[in-house]
């Protein structure tokens, strides 16, 4: 086949729910063969991949793609928005997001993974790289994080407060030992 030819029915083939479900199911059969992901792949409608107990993701036909939600129910904060899979580099990279994730421990808070709307408790005191100081039992709500990957810096920013922190940093890399879900009042 020329190349002209696989250009066009790369473009001309518009990926459906359930192809890129059994897509995304293969590739984390890959990535992680000790976990079991379970297909609900339906011919027409919406197609789930389920980590019991961990994770849903939602895959829907959409006009530009195919939707990917990724749910964890058991989780404070909201989920993350959904992302748009237009082709094969979209499936991968979600997968290589998606076996990443389920292999983190259950209530373990990692920096790569706040929630948006989330509580955090600081339960390790800390100053961050420009002097802020964080004391034990500070209760924080995630916003959004902005990573600068020329300077290594990370911004947090909590609805109470802005943490600012170098990747190099003992924070950044014991993150876990410095920030748990907070306990509801």
């Amino acid at each position: 086949m020329s190349l002209l030819a696989q250009i066009a029915r790369f473009w001309s083939g518009r990926p459906t729910a359930a192809a890129t479900a059994r897509q995304l199911a293969e590739r984390l059969r890959t990535l992680t063969p000790d976990l079991k992901w379970v297909l609900d792949a339906r011919p027409s409608g919406p197609s789930t991949l389920t980590l019991p107990d961990r994770m849903i993701v939602v895959l829907e036909d959409g006009s530009e793609g195919v939707a990917a939600r990724v749910a964890e129910p058991d989780r404070p904060g909201d989920d993350d928005p959904p992302m748009l899979l237009r082709a094969g580099y979209d499936v991968t990279n979600l997968a290589h997001s998606l076996s990443w994730r389920a292999r983190i421990a259950p209530g373990t808070v990692t920096l790569h993974a706040l929630r948006t709307n989330a509580v955090y408790e600081v339960v390790r005191a800390f100053t961050d790289h420009n002097g802020g100081s964080f004391p034990a039992g500070t209760r924080l709500t995630f916003l959004q994080r902005q990573f600068l990957p020329y300077h290594g810096g990370h911004t947090l920013c909590f609805r109470e407060a802005t943490i600012y922190l170098q990747e190099d940093s003992e924070v950044c890399r014991a993150f876990e030992h410095y920030f748990a879900y907070a306990i509801p009042q």
